[in-house]
């Protein structure tokens, strides 16, 4: 089951480009006094939890424990299916070519001079974002000013990695392939669900775990108050 699991978290992480999200990237590059941008050296202090939320936590956490054996049991015969074996294979190596053609991609990209001023520029309005951010006085623009440049530059390096994805025929063909293999892969594990909600021990572990969420949410609601 693990194996399983973790090659559908391999496959979602390949699925796309290594874009990271304008918004995110603005708020990880900040760290201003304004308080706009907490950095991970400037942690919010969290208060301790109740024990009643620590039972709640603790009940979740062994309930979807009860709920993952149920499911291991019953992917073990199901996984040794031919067709489970094959689409999974199929799977694996659609991923490890489309990974390899991207990486050439990306290599042939980091050498052009476009890329590499695309780099700097996102650099340089990064460390203008931070002054601006803490108020230094060697800041030329204001926080709002130097974020939006600092978005637009981050999307100028996106989109040159992007465009040299999408334009390169052997990642073209290698998306093509992977594609394939993951509705193969997608129609095994909606076959797999399906025998899931039909097994009487799925579903009365499933009933736990919900449950349990449910019991933890309530104390999560009943302490704001």
């Amino acid at each position: 089951m693990k194996r399983s699991y973790q090659l559908a978290v391999v496959v979602i992480g390949l699925l796309v480009l290594s874009l990271a999200m304008p918004t995110e990237a603005a708020k990880k590059a900040g760290g201003g006094k304004n308080g706009k941008n907490r950095t991970a050296s400037q942690p919010a202090t969290q208060p301790a939890e109740s024990p009643q939320i620590v039972a709640a936590r603790a009940a979740v956490a062994a309930a979807k424990d009860k709920l993952d054996a149920v499911v291991a049991k019953l992917l073990d015969p199901f996984s040794k299916s031919q067709a489970y074996q094959d689409a999974e294979t199929a799977l694996a190596t659609a991923s490890a070519s489309l990974k390899s053609a991207r990486a050439a991609v990306m290599a042939k990209l980091t050498a052009s001079d476009d890329y590499q001023q695309a780099l700097k520029d996102r650099e340089d309005a990064k460390t203008e974002m931070h002054l601006a951010g803490d108020n230094d006085s060697s800041a030329t623009e204001s926080f709002a000013d130097a974020e939006a440049k600092y978005l637009a530059a981050s999307a100028k390096v996106g989109k040159l990695e992007l465009d040299a994805a999408t334009a390169d025929p052997a990642t073209k063909a290698a998306q093509a392939k992977y594609d394939q293999a993951k509705t193969a892969w997608d129609a095994q594990m909606a076959q797999f669900q399906e025998i899931e909600k039909q097994d009487p021990d799925w579903q009365a572990a499933k009933k736990a775990y919900d449950d349990a969420d449910a019991k933890l949410q309530a104390v999560f609601a009943a302490q704001k108050k």
